[in-house]
């Protein structure tokens, strides 16, 4: 593979010095657990592998079956994830450094010399980049005159995804703006895109977001029903939506609304700051900020939403559970009063992360606290199941014996620890 490596700076060859790529104009590059690192601004989240609740793979093996592309293809699968491939031409890359992953590398800024690769796959990837503009012009760059790629990306999906999600595209836009002046060989709906999974995902998702007495009330209804007490009021006056946070609206919104103020001075001040700091990392810093606002509004969604399913599950009133402090009091306390402060950036971005540990905290607490109840409501309905139609000395004696083992199972586990 490095043969056909370059330095994404520079454009230049790489070396490798230890455990370091490093490029013929100095740039250097860490080696982490077998895996280039090719970023042009390296994060802590490009060098430490996620967890994997936020990790996608979404298939088990990617593997390019297409009789077009003999033994010696070049393929980049774009976008990898932590999707294995026992395909040994497939290059699998991605911006986070899971286990399956060959490169970590950015879409904007390939780290492959031009007309060099063969296929480029991409599924699920576009809408979750910061410039997918760019990206579709380095895709175009690497690929061998007569290569081809290969893009799936959303269109009518709510937000979802980590670390971010910023474009969905019409399919208008995919053949436009990425098709351009390549040759179009297909342009299709794929089964996993039909207007059946946008449809059922959306409602999955609305479902999932009710308190569970609102939701089994509105799965007695026929659909006629359902849609007409939707259709009576579409705006947040309906009772549907009382309970569904800011997160929830904003993941599953028809359209969003932005009001910005220009700051003074703006021209002047602004290119003092791309001068003083360089443009990508100015962009880096706003970016970063925006994703820890957007990061601290799902934690609070979460905390709500299991404290939600504790409070369906124990059977008590929203009185009955203290609730965290509003959404709006963690975001104005990291508001950037300076747009043109780089500090301002990094001073709100370590707040909203810091309040996001802390809500971490209480999710887990809710967590536990459902699976807790779920669990116990799940026991009760299993031994009210069992115990149906046994007479009553045959219940007590099973009370009994259930209890005893009860005492056993803490007591060993009271030793155990």
């Amino acid at each position: 593979m490095l043969p056909l490596l370059r330095c994404p700076h520079s454009a230049s060859v790489l070396e490798r010095v230890g455990d370091e790529l490093v490029s013929a104009a100095g740039f250097r590059y860490p080696i982490v657990n077998g895996k280039p690192v090719l970023v042009k601004l390296i994060q802590p989240m490009h060098v430490s592998p996620p967890g994997r609740e936020i990790v996608s793979q979404n298939i088990q093996n990617f593997r390019v079956k297409n009789p077009r592309f003999g033994d010696e293809a070049v393929i980049l699968h774009l976008g990898s994830g932590n999707v294995p491939s026992d395909d040994q031409r497939v290059i699998s890359m991605d911006i986070l450094p899971t286990d399956n992953v060959d490169l970590v590398a950015e879409a904007e800024a390939l780290p492959f010399a031009s007309n060099t690769l063969d296929l480029v796959v991409s599924g699920a990837v576009f809408e979750h980049l910061y410039d997918p503009m760019q990206a579709i012009r380095e895709v175009r760059r690497v690929l061998k005159e007569g290569g081809m790629f290969n893009i799936d990306t959303a269109f009518m999906q709510s937000y979802h995804g980590f670390p971010s999600h910023y474009f969905n595209m019409t399919p208008q836009a995919v053949e436009t703006l990425l098709v351009d002046d390549f040759k179009l060989e297909q342009s299709l709906v794929p089964e996993s895109g039909t207007m059946l999974e946008s449809f059922i995902g959306t409602l999955d998702r609305f479902l999932g977001l009710l308190p569970a007495a609102e939701r089994k009330s509105l799965l007695k209804l026929s659909v006629a029903e359902a849609l007409d007490r939707m259709r009576k009021e579409r705006g947040r006056a309906n009772p549907l939506l009382h309970s569904m946070s800011e997160y929830a609206h904003r993941a599953m919104a028809a359209s969003f609304v932005v009001v910005a103020l220009k700051p003074v001075d703006y021209e002047r001040r602004q290119a003092a700051v791309v001068e003083e700091l360089g443009e990508p990392a100015w962009n880096a810093l706003k970016r970063e900020y925006y994703a820890a606002r957007m990061g601290l509004m799902l934690r609070h969604h979460e905390v709500e939403l299991y404290r939600q399913f504790t409070r369906d599950a124990r059977g008590l009133t929203a009185e009955d559970m203290a609730a965290p402090p509003p959404l709006e009091s963690f975001l104005s306390a990291a508001t950037v009063e300076d747009s043109l402060s780089p500090e301002a950036f990094r001073v709100a971005t370590n707040l909203l992360r810091s309040q996001q540990d802390g809500l971490t905290v209480q999710r887990d607490h809710w967590i536990d606290a459902y699976l807790k109840a779920s669990t116990l409501v799940r026991v009760n309905q299993r031994v009210s199941t069992l115990l149906q139609g046994l007479p009553e000395g045959a219940v007590r004696s099973f009370l009994e014996a259930a209890f005893q083992s009860v005492k056993l199972r803490a007591r060993r586990l009271i030793r155990g620890y």
